[in-house]
């Protein structure tokens, strides 16, 4: 049988060192002998997988160029083994400028980045050549909450005239009444018309968790499959010795979302018990923040390789998984689970949970007895005191929900049958 041809469109690089890269990663390892993936990306960086042999990487920096002079490429075309060499990468002084615009978040710079995006993808032919020159026979994608994207996405879907899975693992659709500010909300409403539009054009989607599933089958009259990442061994990334004889709590992950506010107070409490809380993430943060991190005794790393974070994670003590507790927060990350939640469950650590039971993977935990949980503020003290020591029962029934709920080699079956199932339905026979 020949290999499916799978075409992705993503806004970051296929790589280990972000959530779509590591979810991908182990969603499709060892299967590349099935399928063979192209991908679209929309960002600056080089991928790191062994699944993608074709890329076309669109980045802001080359949409401007394009602007200013119509010959100048608006893509970068390369194969995989040219992908070091060929990807566009920012250098230090223009990521330190893209980090600090990062940070402030202002409505106003997003609206004028998509304005850019809007105007340089009047022209999109370089991408219709790439999508008709590979010949998809499945489009298989993340879904995402911006303009640029959802834009790529449907000329392809049109280009390629095959069947359509998207990946929505956040609540990138509703919107909450009590968002505050008029800006988000009128962004909000805009670009949820486009997401509309894209999910108008897919055949399937798979979500995040079954809540998820029931909602959106009722929003969009969709097909909907519940898809988790599975988990991953990370016992081999032991060191032979501890680095500190202190208990050890790790954070790696995003600090948006008012997570690093749950991280501080969860960081004041293990200090105050003599413990001390390792942050490590690619989130820019504010020199105000990072004096309340030094203040509350977090340790913070920073962005490090995730092969880094691996590592940090093996030798901890305690995994710690946050959440912001505000109403907002709490709606945005209703639905999601984080990449590193089955391989926290898998690994023999004891795991400390922190935010609302609104929030579906913390009920998850809490329902299975499989971590330490603290649901509202007020618990995280408690919380905290508790996982100063191993609880085996805990680490028992992390580790059954990870062989349940999370084994790989029933979720790549799964998935492996249902792109199987749909690719070619279009066209000719696969």
């Amino acid at each position: 049988m020949k290999k499916i041809k799978v075409l992705t469109v993503s806004n970051t690089a296929w790589s280990n060192q972000n959530s779509f890269g590591i979810t991908y990663n182990a969603l499709f390892d060892g299967l590349d002998d099935i399928f063979e993936f192209a991908n679209i990306y929309c960002n600056y960086g080089v991928p790191e997988n062994n699944c993608v042999t074709k890329y076309c990487q669109i980045t802001e920096k080359s949409i401007i160029a394009r602007l200013r002079n119509k010959k100048d490429e608006m893509c970068c075309i390369f194969d995989a083994e040219n992908a070091v060499e060929n990807a566009l990468c920012l250098d230090c002084a223009e990521s330190n400028k893209y980090k600090n615009i990062k940070k402030r978040r202002l409505q106003l710079s997003l609206w004028a980045r998509d304005l850019v995006w809007k105007k340089g993808l009047k022209d999109m032919s370089a991408i219709i050549d790439f999508v008709n020159e590979f010949k998809p026979d499945i489009i298989f994608t993340p879904m995402y909450y911006m303009f640029h994207t959802n834009r790529i996405l449907q000329v392809v879907i049109k280009t390629a005239n095959v069947p359509v899975i998207a990946y929505i693992s956040d609540d990138i659709y509703r919107t909450e009444k009590f968002i505050c500010s008029p800006l988000y909300a009128v962004d909000r409403l805009f670009k949820r018309r486009t997401l509309r539009r894209s999910i108008s054009m897919c055949d399937m989607l798979y979500v995040a968790c079954e809540s998820q599933k029931n909602e959106y089958e009722k929003i969009f009259g969709k097909l909907c499959k519940v898809l988790v990442k599975p988990a991953e061994d990370i016992s081999v990334a032991l060191s032979a010795e501890k680095d500190s004889n202190k208990r050890i709590f790790v954070y790696a992950g995003n600090l948006g979302t008012k997570r690093w506010k749950t991280v501080v107070q969860v960081g004041r409490s293990v200090s105050q018990n003599g413990g001390v809380l390792r942050v490590f993430s690619a989130t820019p943060v504010t020199k105000r923040i990072g004096k309340i991190f030094e203040k509350s005794g977090i340790d913070f790393r920073g962005a490090v390789r995730s092969d880094v974070a691996s590592l940090e994670c093996a030798n901890a003590d305690v995994l710690l998984y946050a959440e912001g507790f505000d109403k907002m927060s709490a709606s945005l990350t209703k639905y999601s689970v984080s990449t590193k939640i089955p391989t926290y469950l898998l690994n023999g650590k004891l795991i400390l949970a922190v935010g609302s039971d609104k929030i579906e993977i913390i009920k998850y935990l809490s329902d299975h007895n499989a971590a330490i949980v603290a649901t509202q503020r007020c618990d995280i003290a408690t919380a905290v005191k508790a996982s100063m020591k191993d609880d085996l029962n805990l680490i028992k029934n992390a580790r059954e929900c990870a062989e349940n709920d999370f084994n790989k080699a029933e979720i790549q079956k799964i998935l492996k049958s249902d792109i199987l199932s749909f690719a070619g339905k279009r066209g000719e026979p696969i």
